[in-house]
C-alpha cells in the first residue's frame, strides 16, 4: 500500500505556518517547497503569518505562496 498517493477526504483540516520571515534566504524557499508538497498529497486549507518583512526586494519565493494561498497570506509588522 503506498499512503504517499492517499488524498484526504477531509477538507476540513487547517494547516498554519508562523514564518520569522520569508524575505530572502532559505526560509522562503523551504515553506514553498513544503506548501507545494503538502497540497500535492492532502487536501488541506493553508494559512500562511509572517513575522516580520525584513527586506521588500528578492521576493519570488514569497509571491508564489502568496499566490497559492491567496487571502490567507498575512505580514505582521512588530
Amino acid at each position: 500500500m503506498n499512503n504517499n498517493r492517499i488524498k484526504s477526504t477531509n477538507s476540513n483540516y487547517k494547516i498554519c505556518f508562523l514564518a520569522p520571515h520569508l524575505s530572502t534566504g532559505g526560509m522562503p524557499a523551504f515553506l514553498l517547497k513544503r506548501i507545494q508538497t503538502l497540497l500535492k498529497y492532502t487536501e488541506v486549507e493553508i494559512f500562511v503569518v509572517e513575522w516580520c518583512n525584513y527586506s521588500p526586494t528578492f521576493i519570488v519565493q514569497k509571491e508564489q505562496i502568496k499566490k497559492i494561498v491567496g487571502d490567507n497570506f498575512l505580514t505582521l509588522e512588530v
